[in-house]
């Protein structure tokens, strides 16, 4: 007998594809786990139970939702929902306590119908779809819900987690429209609600009929790994093996096939040759390239030596990237993004090859002010006169007054061409090899902390499902008496996942001389997944204090 059962319940109201295929991906991820239905309208699905036609409400919701619970014999149970995506590591997770509702944060929405179906968006949130805890805490706190609800209570609207079991209490969660209502029913008190977030993403589908409503986050893509394309995923469009159809805007041969291009004369080969790789020393260090299109710069930046991060929001362009990647595996990691929207992340060099004026001036301004606290080189490509389609000017001057106060290193300018490209330094960053540095910290003497967080590191990065309260790395934090040892446990593994998707840090460390006073952590990690370099701020150590009056410098044991 598994740990936990699935508790499955439907108002039998979605769209009869979807309804089958979650059913579908259900199973494959029970995993053998037995699943118990709650429906509205009896269904040949787990071991089923009818409630009848009792409608779309919170009062129903909560009732099918008890109603699962009661009736499994497992020690935990995991809420599932009719029009959700899970995986098998998600209903393999088991909760440390008993007394604690868990939430699985790695949920993202994805949309299904309508002009942007297919379209994934993530906002971190604790929602019922995504919860896992112990049965009998569950029962107890559907029981209140009910209570509240039945006496006349409504759940207050706009109010985060209101539905959720633990993270409000029932005071906030409800609004009593009847004053002469003082029983207390159950005080469901908040704080009982923890995260965890499995490597894999469940999905959530917003499919315009959803009871929680209309939901969209601003962080987008149309491609999640390992999901990938969510047409594809559900069978309605599939993958091809040949290339994707149409013309290349950058030249590639690929397995010895030439892919059909557009351009035969101005070619990306020409264009690098001339005006980037003139400008760029070997590696190592970390590359991001604002507009990658297919992602030639970047397969060219991994051949000297840089992990390679391309920016692309063309579907046609990145299809391209990630079957050219796909075929001819470098490491390069495309992300889907509006390069004005993009969160810059830690890069020794970061390209912007005709694209800069595509850009608003206001965007252009924006975007560079991420690159004076993240990038150390800047290489634009640009144009001598603006088009007039160019939404802000292209030209030489233009990008002078605009990376004012860096270094302008080199400029290339060939006779003739209408073409461009310069290279600015950021005088407020510098480069080190992170090997040189290791040798010079305090973490070396260290007795508890080193071996803790090392071995945290591998627990991580080997994908092992990790119960913070097991582990060496919460006993030393507990030891050291740090305040809310859980938010800076759930703190340092984000920072591991983190640095090995993108293969560098999102802030550079701070270093006095050759000592790191700020991102001792940030440079274990990057010594155990391989990066030799990485990007720091230079600063005496006096002055980060008193800029930083609320740091608590490390002192390892």
């Amino acid at each position: 007998m598994t740990d936990t059962t699935i508790v499955y319940y439907t108002d039998n109201q979605l769209d009869e594809f979807l309804f089958r295929k979650c059913q579908e991906f259900l199973i494959e991820a029970a995993d053998g786990k037995r699943i118990i239905s709650v429906s509205q309208k009896p269904i040949d699905f787990g071991d089923n139970i009818c409630l009848g036609d009792i409608g779309r409400s919170h009062i129903s919701l909560f009732s099918q939702m008890l109603a699962g619970a009661e009736a499994a014999d497992t020690e935990y149970v995991a809420l599932a929902e009719h029009d959700c995506i899970y995986s098998k590591e998600h209903f393999n997770w088991i909760p440390p306590s008993d007394d604690i509702f868990y939430y699985n944060v790695n949920l993202w929405l994805v949309q299904y119908g309508g002009h942007a179906s297919g379209m994934y968006s993530y906002m971190r949130r604790r929602v019922l779809s995504g919860l896992i805890c112990n049965r009998e805490l569950l029962i107890e706190a559907a029981r209140e819900k009910l209570a509240w609800l039945k006496i006349g209570a409504q759940i207050r609207k706009g109010l985060t987690g209101a539905c959720e079991p633990g993270v409000r209490s029932n005071q906030e969660a409800f609004v009593i429209n009847n004053p002469a209502i003082t029983k207390d029913l159950g005080k469901g008190e908040a704080g009982k609600a923890e995260m965890f977030r499995t490597t894999i993403p469940n999905l959530d589908i917003r499919h315009g009929g959803n009871f929680s409503g209309g939901r969209r986050a601003k962080k987008r893509r149309y491609y999640l790994e390992p999901w990938g394309n969510f047409q594809e995923l559900l069978g309605i469009a599939k993958e091809t093996d040949g290339p994707p159809p149409g013309e290349w805007y950058q030249e590639a041969t690929i397995n010895g096939v030439k892919m059909p291009q557009r351009r035969q004369r101005d070619t990306s080969e020409k264009r690098w040759q001339t005006f980037v790789k003139p400008l760029i020393k070997p590696g190592p260090g970390a590359v991001t390239d604002l507009g990658c299109n297919a992602g030639f710069y970047c397969r060219k930046m991994v051949d000297l030596g840089y992990s390679a991060t391309g920016v692309e929001r063309s579907h046609e362009f990145l299809a391209h990237a990630r079957y050219w990647e796909k075929c001819e595996p470098k490491g390069v990691r495309v992300v889907e993004s509006d390069i004005a929207e993009h969160k810059l992340r830690c890069s020794h060099y970061l390209l912007m090859a005709n694209v800069h004026y595509w850009l608003t001036s206001e965007q252009l301004h924006a975007l560079k002010k991420q690159m004076d606290s993240r990038v150390l080189n800047v290489i634009l490509i640009g144009r001598h006169h603006q088009h007039y389609t160019h939404n802000s000017p292209c030209d030489f001057g233009y990008l002078s007054e605009l990376f004012k106060g860096w270094d302008e290193v080199k400029y290339i300018a060939p006779h003739g061409n209408k073409h461009f490209s310069v290279l600015f330094r950021n005088p407020k960053l510098t480069a080190r090899n992170i090997d040189d540095l290791f040798q010079n910290q305090q973490l070396f003497k260290s007795k508890k902390f080193l071996p803790a967080y090392n071995k945290l590191i591998d627990e991580v990065l080997a994908g092992k499902q990790i119960e913070p309260e097991k582990t060496e790395y919460m006993e030393y934090l507990r030891w050291r008496g740090f305040d809310d040892c859980e938010s800076l446990f759930e703190k340092h593994v984000n920072v591991i996942t983190t640095m090995a998707e993108e293969r560098t840090t999102q802030e550079p460390l701070t270093i006095d001389g050759g000592r790191v006073i700020d991102g001792d952590h940030r440079l274990i990690v990057a010594k155990k997944l391989g990066i030799k370099s990485l990007l720091f701020v230079e600063m005496p150590i006096d002055k980060f204090r008193a800029i930083n009056k609320k740091t608590r410098m490390h002192s390892y044991v």
